[in-house]
């Protein structure tokens, strides 16, 4: 990915900080909505931002705010679906975990513990470190534990919506290198799957597929 595409997808993901006290006429839930409908996320974000930085706690634009976050990340699957962690640059790997953190922020304040803590975990997948995910996910523990909720069983769902993610993007990259004949590749892509999930059948049958494809390309060479 260019340094170019790089930065223009940084600068979606964490939108303009800088707010003015003097929000004018125009910035409305609706207004924000509308843009957010037309797929202008930035302005929609802008938008959002700034009532809530007029209204903290507008449940509307909070609610708002994490449609933003939910059509961002959509946009950047698009563009990361094909790459594994392992590839992707610094840049890359912060901007992504920034979005999660994100929204993982908006979801916990929206009362959406189940959905903040997996958005939270997803975090760790692009930086394991990364402190702020660390203190908002024990955040969410303290908030489940205090409502009486199973925490065992959300964390668990948690860590296996992660695995799927994982499993997901390493079968795409699979595919991919399939379809270019780079079967070494391609196979390590699947053997990652495999140690995700020894059971998976579509990993094993593409498995079998990469190891007669590189047989008989070795051969016609």
């Amino acid at each position: 990915m260019s340094a170019t595409l790089t930065l223009l997808l940084i600068g979606l993901l964490t939108g303009c900080r800088t707010l003015s006290q003097g929000a004018t006429s125009t910035v409305s839930v609706e207004n924000a909505q509308r843009y957010l409908r037309a797929g202008e996320i930035f302005q929609a974000r802008q938008m959002a931002e700034q009532i809530l930085y007029r209204e903290p706690g507008n449940l509307e634009a909070e609610r708002l705010m994490a449609q933003v976050l939910e059509q961002e990340i959509s946009r950047q699957q698009e563009i990361f679906e094909s790459t594994p962690v392992e590839e992707m640059t610094r840049e890359e790997r912060s901007a992504e975990a920034r979005s999660w953190v994100e929204r993982a922020q908006a979801l916990y304040e929206l009362g959406q513990q189940e959905q903040a803590l997996t958005a939270a975990e997803k975090v760790f997948i692009y930086q394991p470190t990364n402190l702020e995910a660390s203190h908002l996910v024990d955040s969410i523990k303290q908030s489940i534990h205090e409502g009486g909720r199973d925490e065992t069983q959300i964390l668990k769902r948690a860590y296996e919506s992660q695995i799927q993610d994982r499993i997901a993007v390493y079968k795409r990259q699979a595919n991919l290198w399939v379809s270019e004949e780079k079967w070494g590749a391609a196979r390590l892509a699947v053997e990652k799957v495999l140690l995700l999930s020894p059971e998976d059948t579509e990993a094993k049958e593409l498995y079998e597929d990469i190891q007669s494809y590189g047989e008989r390309s070795q051969r016609e060479t």
